[in-house]
């Protein structure tokens, strides 16, 4: 089941009360005049993790709004698409408004430690705080965002950004080159270990982690490794079969 730490209460708090019906996220995005920061980015990026996860891993349905005050959808989107972030149910003022964007009371509020939206959402995530360069490939953007457990602060330079491009662009080329190969059962074990990261308060650096791991194992058939990979890449959205076919 999918745990996740309430940053108001300090303890874990399981998803189970939302099985079997919608589960309604919120994310309160920081922007400075219409351009998303970088932590508004990684924001929206976690929150749409969270989606991934209930909706791959748990068969939940899962809806987002965003609250941007006086941002417009069209350039919300224009932002957000590069990034493989889903354009929301709808763009709102304050995360008290998401009801009636997302048809009942928020589950999950995603936000930064200087929001004051007390008291909205059953359970409320805080993403540290993240500085640096936010413009670039939304891709290899997205993999900085995923390097680091989400709530941890960070500081990214161009270092971090030529890291997570090199390997966000070897991964591709492995990727390309293994589905050429015939298929073959993903390994179990690391499967369940990166499932089990997921529910694991979104560890997504630990299903990294297990990648980067599977990618030099000799004892793995390719054509696993590459089932592995694009199954992962679901919740992922790295789009690591970009260059499939090339």
């Amino acid at each position: 089941m999918l745990t996740l730490v309430d940053t108001r209460r300090g303890d874990r708090l399981p998803l189970g009360w939302c099985t079997g019906r919608l589960v309604r996220l919120c994310a309160s995005l920081p922007y400075v005049e219409a351009e998303l920061s970088i932590l508004g980015l990684r924001i929206a990026v976690v929150t749409d993790l969270l989606r991934r996860v209930l909706e791959e891993l748990h068969g939940q349905q899962a809806m987002v709004a965003v609250a941007a005050p006086g941002m417009t959808e069209t350039t919300l989107r224009e932002q957000l698409e590069p990034l493989w972030v889903q354009a929301p149910a709808g763009v709102i003022d304050s995360p008290h408004a998401g009801a009636e964007v997302l048809g009942g009371p928020i589950d999950v509020l995603v936000t930064s430690a200087g929001d004051t939206s007390a008291g909205t959402g059953i359970l409320r995530l805080t993403v540290g705080a993240m500085t640096g360069p936010c413009d670039g490939d939304g891709s290899v953007l997205r993999m900085l965002v995923l390097l680091r457990h989400y709530a941890q602060s960070a500081h990214l330079d161009e270092k971090d950004l030529d890291a997570a491009d090199e390997t966000l662009y070897r991964w591709r080329e492995l990727i390309a080159r293994w589905g050429a190969q015939a298929s073959a059962p993903m390994p179990q074990e690391v499967v369940s270990r990166a499932y089990a990261a997921c529910d694991d308060d979104l560890d997504i650096p630990a299903v990294l982690a297990l990648l980067s791991s599977l990618e030099h194992d000799d004892d793995i058939r390719e054509g696993a490794k590459f089932e592995t990979f694009a199954h992962l890449d679901r919740i992922l959205g790295l789009d690591l079969a970009r260059f499939l076919g090339h």
